[in-house]
């Protein structure tokens, strides 16, 4: 790549070349974190010289240097006064809250997010001031490490799901939890119990929502599948799709009512705008605006024309 020439004005702010600027000459630095991600610098030459015009903008550069190095240093103390073993937690669980949020989203580590899991559920044994919380970051913690641990911890893992799912229903229902329920109880061959979380989660189709509408053909179409794989009884499937249709038959009603609702406010408007006769609604809007716009123009003094004389 060719040479870029940066200026060592400006990267005083930036933490992440502080192995930069501590060159005295050529070397290699790195690896630095940028927003593109990881990046090794190689300096060919540090020039030190003076801008064109540091004479007449020397005061301007000071100022400007101070400012940049007073940000660094507010955003370093920052960093500090937020690292987790700097901040005193009122309680355990809030401690863990945190510990969980920022894991889930950096770690790669299965084995340590599967530890951190076991970890919230013992806090979850004795402090139940933030249970819900809790209850979700163990499920999310754990679902996050199963893709990346060995065999034996994900058999373990997989053993503890179950509660896990149940947990997570207990402070209310959900469509993906229900599902990921029973398909656990499919890979355990617990069929009858998969049945019953699929028709649960059929029950639980209520709003008229474009989510809801694909959750529904989404449903229909694992309840086909399982079916086919003799997992499911024409029995079970029958009934579960019956929530599913009984559902739709709701929303085709909840449409019709809404059109009907439409048609009726449309036939209103029309009705109250006949009544009142010429000039009112839209169109007496636009005919204010069309005289507005007449008498701007018959106001207006003619171009090139003079609108005061001595």
């Amino acid at each position: 790549p060719e040479p870029i020439t940066r200026q060592r004005e400006l990267m005083i702010s930036d933490p992440n070349l502080e192995s930069m600027l501590a060159l005295t000459g050529a070397g290699i630095v790195g690896p630095v974190d940028e927003l593109s991600g990881q990046v090794v610098y190689q300096v060919l030459k540090i020039e030190r010289q003076l801008p064109d015009d540091f004479e007449e903008q020397k005061e301007s550069y000071k100022v400007g240097i101070k400012q940049r190095l007073g940000a660094a240093n507010m955003t370093n103390a920052l960093a500090e006064l937020t690292e987790p073993d700097q901040i005193d937690w009122k309680f355990e669980s809030m401690r863990l809250m945190y510990t969980a949020m920022v894991e889930m989203n950096t770690s790669t580590d299965g084995d340590a997010l599967a530890d951190l899991a076991d970890e919230v559920e013992s806090v979850l044994l004795e402090d139940q001031r933030f249970e819900r919380e809790l209850v979700a970051a163990k499920y999310q913690l754990y679902k996050r490490a199963l893709p990346l641990v060995g065999a034996e911890r994900k058999a373990e893992i997989e053993g503890l799901m179950e509660q896990v799912l149940l947990d997570v229903l207990n402070w209310g229902d959900s469509y993906s939890i229900q599902v990921e329920l029973a398909n656990l109880y499919f890979d355990n061959g617990d069929n009858d119990l998969a049945a019953n979380a699929l028709l649960v989660a059929a029950q639980g189709l209520v709003s008229p929502t474009p989510a809801t509408q694909a959750n529904a053909d989404a449903l229909q179409a694992v309840v086909s599948i399982r079916k086919t794989e003799s997992v499911l009884t024409d029995e079970q499937a029958d009934e579960i799709n019956a929530e599913i249709l009984r559902w739709r038959a709701e929303m085709n009603e909840y449409q019709a009512e809404q059109d009907e609702l439409n048609r009726q406010y449309e036939e209103d408007l029309a009705k109250l705008n006949e009544e009142a006769g010429p000039g009112t609604g839209e169109d007496a809007g636009s005919e204010e605006e069309a005289s507005d716009e007449e008498s701007t123009s018959e106001e207006a003094p003619a171009e090139g024309s003079e609108e005061t004389t001595e």
